[in-house]
């Protein structure tokens, strides 16, 4: 779609393309988020059917259809900066805005964070508990960016910005 990337750094959850410049459109967006969940979900058919035809359902087919499956799946959680969130901040642009948009997208992603988090700690799954913590910051990280866009940067605590607004400490 015309967008450069530099680099992509896979972590535990997935993937994240370092683009060169943001992507054109709306459009361009859903479908450059939707990339990722839609590989891992392809991978999983191709585990899945390779395990049909080998008889292989339980042994390393079965367990990379189910990682792929769930990685696939749960990135397409609408919680900004996982590739749903991207998705519904794509969806909701046309209408609001990317500053609006991504607002309500964070707004989103924080409330599936305390859900998440609450869930774990009542059940003692603290992985999810970490996941949940890094849906907050990096949500969060995708709003300030945002705001930069758009030219209405928030001061943090310790932050002092010169007259450009730009933050100098």
């Amino acid at each position: 779609l015309g967008v450069a990337v530099h680099e992509i750094e896979l972590h535990f959850f997935g993937g994240a393309a370092k683009m060169a410049s943001a992507p054109r459109s709306p459009r361009d967006e859903a479908l450059i988020a939707l990339a990722g969940p839609a590989v891992s979900l392809a991978v999983a058919a191709v585990t899945a059917a390779g395990g049909w035809v080998t008889g292989d359902w339980l042994g390393l087919l079965s367990l990379l259809t189910t990682i792929n499956l769930m990685l696939g799946l749960f990135n397409l959680l609408p919680a900004l900066p996982m590739d749903g969130g991207r998705v519904l901040r794509a969806v909701l642009t046309p209408r609001y805005g990317m500053l609006r948009a991504t607002q309500i997208a964070v707004r989103v992603a924080r409330a599936l964070a305390v859900g998440l988090g609450l869930w774990a700690l009542v059940n003692g799954h603290f992985f999810a508990v970490a996941m949940a913590v890094f849906l907050w910051v990096l949500g969060s990280r995708e709003l300030r960016l945002a705001e930069m866009l758009a030219g209405q940067p928030r001061v943090g605590d310790y932050e002092v910005l010169d007259r450009d607004g730009h933050v100098v400490a």
